[in-house]
């Protein structure tokens, strides 16, 4: 793909120029690709991994659906500093853990159970969660957590109980959850929480 930094033909160009080149918008950028007819071979191992997309997009639909998580996955795209969508995050981080033979439990509801001077609550829950292990990673930047608690499981409330302590009040803290069971690769994007002035 060659990205355009002048005028070929026009800025606004879409579309195949006969069947040589296709000139196309991506996030902004304007690109050029050669024209080509994919193949589609249909192999077991590519049915596989084509289930496995289907079945993350449902998941994503299913149970991301509050702006907060939405925000956690954008956050954690400028972490990571890919050109995604927080579903292109969420998706490829997935598949690559079902590709590898790895189980991807879903993490949802991250829900808020009181912020402090001193400490963060909050609590995630999912389906078959409660027999694996989870800690929340966390820090005072995007890109640097290295703070870390080991989540509780709440069985009264079927779900994973966290607290981050000790926190510097009036101070935003980036933190995510990860799940620490061999061969799960299950996680959350990154939240952002501020504490309480002292």
């Amino acid at each position: 793909m060659a990205k355009v930094t002048s005028p070929l033909q026009s800025y606004d160009a879409s579309g195949q120029i006969g069947k040589m080149a296709v000139h196309f918008n991506w996030k902004g950028i304007h690109a050029i690709r050669t024209y080509v007819i994919p193949t589609n071979p249909k192999t077991a191992a590519q049915i596989t991994v084509r289930g496995y997309f289907t079945q993350s997009v449902a998941f994503w639909h299913g149970t991301q659906t509050t702006e907060d998580e939405n925000a956690a996955w954008k956050r954690w795209i400028e972490r990571i500093r890919k050109p995604w969508t927080a579903l292109n995050c969420y998706v490829s981080l997935r598949v690559a853990a079902l590709t590898k033979g790895h189980a991807f439990p879903e993490l949802k509801s991250h829900t808020d159970r009181g912020t402090t001077s001193t400490s963060i609550l909050f609590s995630i829950d999912g389906e078959g969660v409660e027999a694996l292990t989870f800690r929340a990673y966390y820090g005072l930047t995007m890109t640097y957590t290295p703070n870390y608690q080991a989540g509780v499981w709440n069985d009264a409330e079927q779900r994973w109980d966290f607290t981050l302590s000790p926190c510097t009040p009036n101070t935003n803290y980036y933190y995510y959850v990860k799940c620490m069971t061999v061969d799960n690769d299950a996680q959350t994007g990154l939240f952002k929480k501020k504490t309480l002035a002292a």
